[in-house]
């Protein structure tokens, strides 16, 4: 079952979140030690902040265990209100190659679409994250740019992709 997150759903996403960044810290630009140090009133904060279609969306499986979660974010400026970004898409290492993730992100595309207020989409990866890659190409994303050594991991630099989809 897909569903916005709640104030009710914090420690869930928290125990999540803590997982991304342990099993795939590479994909994401926050580190274990900064998510960890996160109250969950602020967790909740964040979770809150905006409304349908924006925010945070879970996958739970049949026990209601949040297994997979993604975030939409819209645009703060008027003159980028046409837009919104992807954020934060993980699926619990056990849930992969099921096809979840790309259920979520459909999802979503579908939320957006009916509100008709988002015209593109941006979201990045990872250059060394292929199967994301390939994912959100098979969806329909374009490349847009690379922001070449955006991330740092000790003396190794990573490739940022700049992806977008026109709704």
């Amino acid at each position: 079952m897909i569903r916005k997150l709640t104030k009710a759903d914090v420690r869930k996403y928290k125990q999540l979140r803590l997982l991304a960044l342990t099993t795939d810290p590479d994909a994401y630009f926050a580190t274990y030690a900064e998510e960890e140090r996160r109250d969950e009133w602020s967790i909740a904060t964040e979770i809150a902040a905006h409304a349908f279609p924006f925010g945070y969306f879970g996958w739970f499986d049949t026990d209601q265990h949040l297994r997979a979660y993604i975030q939409i974010a819209p645009a703060y400026f008027a003159k980028t209100n046409h837009t919104a970004d992807v954020y934060n898409l993980y699926v619990h290492p056990e849930f992969r190659r099921q096809g979840i993730a790309k259920e979520l992100l459909l999802q979503v595309l579908s939320h957006l679409r009916e509100r008709k207020s988002v015209e593109i989409l941006y979201l990045s990866v990872m250059q060394s994250n292929s199967a994301a890659l390939h994912m959100y190409e098979r969806l329909g994303f374009t490349t847009v740019g690379i922001k070449k050594a955006a991330v740092k991991l000790g003396s190794q630099y990573e490739n940022e992709v700049l992806l977008q989809l026109e709704l």
